[in-house]
Formats: C-alpha cells, structure tokens, sequence
C-alpha cells in the first residue's frame, strides 16, 4: 500500500502520492491510502463512485459475506464486509473507524505510529501511544495543517485515543457479524 518511496519517485521525475503527504510505510496518507477499483456485473452500477472508508483487511469479512461463510470469533479480527457498499444498496462505509500502523522502520521517524480514523478525522499518536498529529481530511488531505494543540479539538482528541485504546486493547477491533 501507499506510493513509491520519495527518493524513487524524484528519480522517476515524478510524486505518485500527489497531494497526499508521506509515501510508502508511513502514517500519513500517502503511506497506506490508495484507491480500490472493482467491477461487479451484478452488483456495483456502471460509473458508480464510493467515498467509503475501507482497510485491506476488510476484503476477508466481504468475501465471506458473499459466500455466505460466518466468521469464526478468531476469524477475521479487524475485518469488516463493505458488501452493501460493492453491492450498490450504499455508499456509505459500514465502517467509521479505521487503524494504521506505520512499518517497523525509522523512516521519516515514524517507527511503528499508530493512526485511528473516525470519519473524516485522523489522530496520529507514537508507538506509546501520544497523540501528536491530529486532521481533517475532508478539509486538508495533504495533512498540512495540525490541528494538536488547538484547545477547541481537545475533547475530539480525548475521544480518539480512547478509541485508538480499544482498539489496541481488544482482541477484535470490529463488531463480530455473526458466530459459527
């Protein structure tokens, strides 16, 4: 996930994460987000388009889903099936919280942050988990304005690292569909 590293992108000539900041292995967008195509010829609209928010891992829960397979409580752990989104009946994400993890790497020293979404909003917090980055995404997609130390957030960042909390805490970071 996330676009060619910045020192391959210069010697292309070019930035395959434009506008979004970071690349590659990061917590910030440009470091895990990418689009999702999919055709589905009964079920997703010719030329529909999807705002969603989906992780990788939510491909498990949706296959599942259609096939008609439940999960297992252990199966599965932080997925969740975007099945009504493929199939054309929303295009709201059953989803509002999304979890990261930059890799294991020093690279922009960004080792092993964590990032939780909620809507449009992203707390990124280090590997102690201490929030020190906070966005809008739906009003600043390059990530350029922080918004951490601003008193009026202080509440919605209070909020975001005690979802960030459970979702490290817990075994299973997404509703359970359904037990076999």
């Amino acid at each position: 996930n996330g676009g060619l590293l910045w020192d391959k992108a210069r010697d292309h000539g070019h930035d395959s994460c434009a506008p979004l900041r970071g690349a590659k292995a990061v917590i910030w967008e440009g470091g895990h987000r990418v689009p999702l195509v999919a055709q589905w010829t009964d079920g997703i609209p010719p030329g529909t388009r999807s705002d969603a928010l989906v992780g990788l891992q939510d491909i498990y829960a949706t296959l599942a889903e259609l096939v008609g397979q439940q999960l297992a409580p252990a199966q599965g752990l932080d997925s969740q099936s975007f099945l009504p989104v493929l199939a054309g009946k929303t295009k709201t994400s059953p989803r509002n919280t999304l979890f990261a993890q930059a890799n294991d790497e020093k690279r922009e020293g960004q080792r092993l942050m964590k990032m939780v979404r909620i809507g449009p909003w992203k707390l990124i917090a280090t590997r102690d988990r201490q929030p020190v980055e906070l966005y809008n995404l739906e009003t600043d997609l390059a990530e350029a304005n922080n918004l951490i130390n601003h008193p009026e957030q202080r509440e919605r960042i209070k909020a975001m690292q005690a979802e960030l909390d459970r979702i490290l805490d817990s075994q299973r970071s997404t509703p359970m569909p359904g037990v076999r």
